[in-house]
């Protein structure tokens, strides 16, 4: 498998397959080398944290997860995102 990724930290993409499509959102981090893309906005998961240090607070963060990078598609440098559940 080749480890070339079409889009771009920064690039602006739109999800064309899954749960999220038609979402649009900016590429916050890329990992050419798993293939995979995390785009701000989309695939949003949910986190248990506990705190680490005395008086920390812990609880419950969103934050995006990975996508693959197959599920995103560049149009007018803005890139489309296909969203398989695998």
């Amino acid at each position: 498998m080749s480890n070339k990724v079409h889009v771009k930290t920064g690039d602006e993409v739109v999800v064309i397959n899954g749960k999220y499509r038609g979402k649009r959102g900016k590429v916050l981090q890329v990992s050419p080398s798993e293939g995979k893309v995390i785009v701000e906005g989309v695939n949003i998961v949910t986190k248990h944290v506990k705190p680490r240090k005395m008086g920390e607070a812990g609880g419950i963060v969103k934050a995006e997860g990975v996508d693959g990078r197959s599920a995103h598609g560049r149009c007018c440098r803005v890139v489309s995102i296909n969203l398989h559940n695998s």
